[in-house]
């Protein structure tokens, strides 16, 4: 064998450093086994005259050394460690998957930056991820090689033999250059054209050679100061970059840092490099390497407010359970007070409780529309849906609450002429509304300054900045309600949806349950709403519906309820004592004789018992074991003609439940007026 043949297969075993990552401990050996044991005289040959065309007069020998680690974030530890001491790893092997940490892609990217020479395999059995995906973080890079398994053991000896090989003349020719770099000419043939910015510097930080990325932007030129130039592009930093030029230049060590930057032509973060170039074992000169890593910096910071717009939906979600579940028990509660308050007005024939009464009954409202915000927030409220044109509903919310606001605050609308059409429940999106020009009236103070209103319909293509909850792409139409007020802290305004979350001074300036409500609304229209706000320069608010295109409905006239008395035998259901009771009266004082039952198998064996002997159900929805649904379903199969009315304290998609076959004449929500209870009965009984 000739001497080059020879300096190659010495190149060729110089450094067989290789990191093995995969949780699977038995991976592990299978490698060592693969790539520990002695290779046979002839196998080293078959490869040595495929890779270098001749062969060698070689013996048997160990082919590497391997470390191995067990997670992504312990093996990028270890290609840290290896780095700093100068012992890097030729090759690291990666399992695509992990869990629970990071995979094999993001272990891999996150190794090629802290070791840029090292050669990267990524063994997987699956297709995790497309080859545009890999492209993306990687770019076009030869670093890296897909290994799928399960891999021969004859194929993963001649993958690694090559890359090491191949990491060893990377390496030697990085030494050469070094050695070249003091040759302006040289210096300047290699590098001029390369697309990140190259600058040479002397020991005292004079820069001797730069390449055009930099004078053409008209940064830094030769003979200028280099520290004279970072104090311009980090003024937040403007001895830190000298102390490490000159930490690079006393300890000839490679520094690597990812700064902010200012600079006139806008390039916002630089990953920089200085290396010190040594000779005879001295410094002799350092050389910077800048990269532009904005682009990179900004997809990173957008997956991070993905993640962060996830987590507050989840969290949202996690609330509005817990706050329907809450509503919905305060829900029985109210009915009963509300319940009790309607027949003592009624039979306070003296009149000298009425104003006692009244007030139960003002207190009660005011908690009923409290739980119907909470139940808006939880998604759970009930929808009676219609075409709507969101101008109109808007106007009519103006006129109304103009007249609450303080002489100064200035109201401006603007109506866009194309149609504006939803499809929605008109009070939800009026109470939508409402709450968002309430919460900008009281950001005034005293208030002064301008409340904004604008309706008009958009192309949705991408989320919109500060959405917080996702929506498909689309047409919508957007009430944007901004003021000019005192703002939103930072710190609060991820919070502003939350329930019984105010940032105001007063208890009494509100529930702390208007926007909730808001996001629970628009939420279950599957809408979005975005929020601007600037400390001390006001607020603005973006509600997007999706746009519909049907009939705008006309409203419907609403008839004064009415009292009427029934002669008839009503079998009650309810698992909630004091509803049982409240309602029982309330049927009593409507002419009714009333049978109880405190869940659904007890109603259905009263019914079973005599079929004949009632004229109505009337049962909650919901209750252990048997929801009134399931009690309706049973009674069809008993008695198909006895109607049955279904009650619930929240809509929990009772409206949405298929009513045929089944004898469900009516649905009432709690809490219950003496009125609805009555003209349902009317409408029920025969």
């Amino acid at each position: 064998m000739d001497s080059d043949a020879s300096a190659r297969q010495e190149l060729l075993l110089e450094n067989c450093r290789i990191l093995v990552i995969d949780d699977n401990e038995d991976i592990h050996e299978d490698f060592r086994k693969i790539l520990c044991s002695p290779v046979s005289t002839g196998e080293l040959e078959q490869w040595e005259e495929e890779l270098f065309g001749e062969r060698s007069q070689t013996t048997e020998r160990i082919f590497c050394e391997i470390d191995t680690a067990t997670q992504g974030e312990e093996g990028f530890e270890k290609v840290r460690s290896a780095f700093e001491r100068e012992l890097p790893y030729a090759v690291a092997i990666i399992d695509m998957r992990m869990p629970p940490g990071w995979d094999g892609l993001e272990t891999a990217r996150r190794i090629a930056l802290e070791d840029p020479a090292i050669q990267l395999v990524i063994c997987t059995a699956y297709s995790d991820y497309s080859a545009t995906d890999i492209t993306n973080v990687f770019g076009n890079s030869d670093r890296l090689l897909i290994l799928k398994k399960p891999f021969d053991a004859m194929e993963v000896q001649f993958l690694v033999t090559a890359l090491v090989a191949k990491w060893n003349q990377a390496r030697q020719s990085e030494q050469r250059f070094r050695a070249l770099a003091h040759s302006e000419e040289e210096h300047r043939t290699l590098i001029e054209h390369d697309p990140d910015s190259v600058v040479s510097l002397d020991l005292d930080g004079i820069v001797q050679f730069v390449n055009h990325s930099l004078t053409g932007r008209n940064i830094v030129g030769k003979g200028d100061s280099v520290f004279a130039a970072t104090e311009r592009a980090f003024p937040d930093r403007p001895n830190e970059f000298q102390e490490l030029f000159e930490s690079v230049v006393q300890e000839k060590k490679v520094v690597a840092r990812e700064w902010h930057a200012t600079l006139p032509h806008g390039l916002d973060w630089i990953f920089w490099r200085m290396i010190p170039i040594i000779q005879e074992d001295e410094v002799v000169s350092v050389k910077l390497v800048a990269t532009d890593v904005t682009e990179r910096k900004r997809t990173e910071q957008a997956l991070r407010e993905a993640e962060e717009a996830m987590r507050q939906t989840q969290k949202m979600e996690s609330l509005g359970s817990l706050a329907g579940g809450i509503a919905h028990d305060f829900n029985n509660l109210l009915a009963v007070i509300l319940g009790y308050a309607e027949m003592a007005t009624t039979e306070d024939d003296s009149g000298a409780l009425q104003d006692d009464i009244e007030q139960i009954r003002v207190a009660g409202g005011r908690a009923k529309d409290l739980v119907q915000q909470i139940l808006a927030f939880s998604g759970r409220g009930t929808q009676r849906p219609e075409y709507l044109d969101l101008r109109a509903i808007v106007e009519e919310t103006l006129d109304l609450i103009r007249a609450s606001f303080p002489a100064p605050t200035e109201l401006e609308s603007t109506f866009s002429e194309d149609p504006c059409t939803v499809y929605a429940d008109p009070s939800h999106i009026h109470q939508v509304v409402m709450n968002l020009m309430i919460n900008a009236g009281q950001s005034l103070t005293d208030g002064l300054g301008t409340l904004s209103v604008r309706v008009e319909p958009v192309q949705v293509d991408t989320l919109p900045e500060g959405a917080i909850i996702p929506i498909e792409p689309g047409e919508y139409v957007c009430v944007t309600v901004a003021d000019t007020g005192c703002g939103i802290a930072d710190e609060n305004r991820a919070r502003v949806f939350e329930p019984f979350f105010s940032t105001k001074a007063s208890v009494t300036a509100g529930s702390g349950m208007g926007l909730a409500a808001v996001h629970g609304f628009v939420g279950s229209y599957k809408g979005t709403v975005s929020v601007h706000s600037v400390l001390g320069e006001g607020t603005e608010f973006k509600v997007y519906l999706p746009r519909a295109h049907g009939k705008v409905s006309e409203k419907a006239v609403r008839e004064t309820p009415s009292i009427s008395s029934f002669d008839a035998r009503i079998l009650l259901v309810d698992d909630e004592p004091l509803a049982v009771e409240m309602l029982k009266q309330m049927l009593a004082k409507l002419g009714c004789q009333v049978d109880t039952a405190v869940n659904g198998q007890d109603a259905l064996a009263l019914v079973r018992e005599d079929p004949e002997r009632f004229n109505l159900v009337l049962t909650d929805h919901a209750m252990p074991r048997m929801t009134g649904y399931m009690l309706a379903r049973e009674l069809a199969s008993v008695r198909a003609d006895l109607p049955v009315i279904l009650c619930s304290g929240y809509n929990e998609k009772v409206l949405g439940l298929p009513v045929t076959g089944t004898p469900i004449r009516s649905f009432l929500r709690k809490p219950i007026t003496l009125a609805e209870l009555s003209r349902a009965l009317e409408l029920c009984l025969p």
